[in-house]
């Protein structure tokens, strides 16, 4: 026979009978909680008033379950106030790493101005990132068991190209000092160094762009299960943000990539304002 779950441990069948089971019941229960299932389609056997060998089919909709008197579940308010801490802590350290990382802010001038090592501000700045990773991996985790997603995968493919680029985008440019080195010409330089450097600089592109397009499914699996397009803009921000920070000099002046650092700061402020505004993470099936 054919139903729906209309309550914890409450079957509603198709013959307009209601059927009572338990979490053993349920043969494909999974990783879903027994009050996570509620809304959801199934196959049982019935015995009088009761359900057994119950198989989960799949989750109606919004409509179908609003007709039948389910409200489709969505995030427990418990983890939902601890998603949102740990967007909140994750956005807030990603704009303090922004006002590290941009140049000729008042905040950056008194640091360098008191510690008078510019080690120790990238050595914070490194902290802060890594913390921010820290943070955005553990609330995408906390998702994923609730909403069926793949967040904690795309944050952590996102960030091990991130850490790939940076290691070989720094190695490229210490190449770049030692091949180009004043007054050298291209004869000069070497082969071997030219084709090191052009390999080093075509797998920093390489590792750039599938970081990119990992954290573009990140925040796209974020829009539909919260219905907020501020996590995409976040995106964009970022994006738009790199083309200005890493352009060639002679195509971006000096003004423009400060515009790029500013714009890079609307990124977290993004990401804050939209775990700020977070009343709401549906499944993914609720698509």
């Amino acid at each position: 026979m054919n139903g729906h779950i209309t309550k914890s441990g409450v079957i509603l069948g198709d013959d307009g009978r209601r059927y009572t089971f338990g979490a053993k019941d349920v043969k494909n229960l999974g990783n879903h909680r027994s009050d996570d299932i509620v809304g959801m389609h199934v196959n049982f056997t019935s015995h009088e008033n009761r359900a057994s060998e119950i198989f989960l089919v799949r989750t109606s909709g919004a409509h179908e379950a609003s007709i039948n008197g389910v409200t489709p579940q969505n995030i427990r308010e418990r983890e939902l106030k601890e998603i949102k801490k740990l967007g909140l802590l994750a956005a807030f350290v990603w704009l303090l790493t922004d006002l590290f990382v941009v140049k000729d802010t008042a905040f950056k001038r008194f640091l360098l101005d008191v510690t008078l090592d510019r080690i120790f501000v990238d050595v914070v700045v490194l902290v802060l990132a890594i913390l921010v990773c820290v943070f955005l991996y553990k609330l995408s985790k906390r998702i994923d068991k609730f909403a069926g997603s793949k967040l904690a995968q795309d944050m952590r493919i996102s960030v091990n190209a991130m850490i790939t680029f940076i290691i070989f985008s720094d190695l490229a440019v210490f190449l770049y000092g030692s091949v180009f080195q004043e007054n050298m010409t291209l004869r000069d330089a070497g082969i071997l160094k030219l084709a090191a450097l052009v390999v080093l600089s075509l797998f920093a592109t390489l590792c750039a762009a599938l970081s990119s397009w990992y954290y573009f499914k990140w925040n796209k699996e974020m829009v539909v299960m919260s219905k907020d397009g501020l996590f995409m803009l976040a995106f964009v921000c970022g994006l738009v943000s790199l083309f200005f920070i890493f352009a060639p000099q002679s195509v971006v002046g000096d003004e423009y990539k400060f515009i790029g650092e500013i714009i890079n700061t609307l990124s977290p402020l993004c990401l804050l304002l939209a775990f700020v505004k977070l009343k709401h993470i549906g499944r993914m099936s609720e698509k």
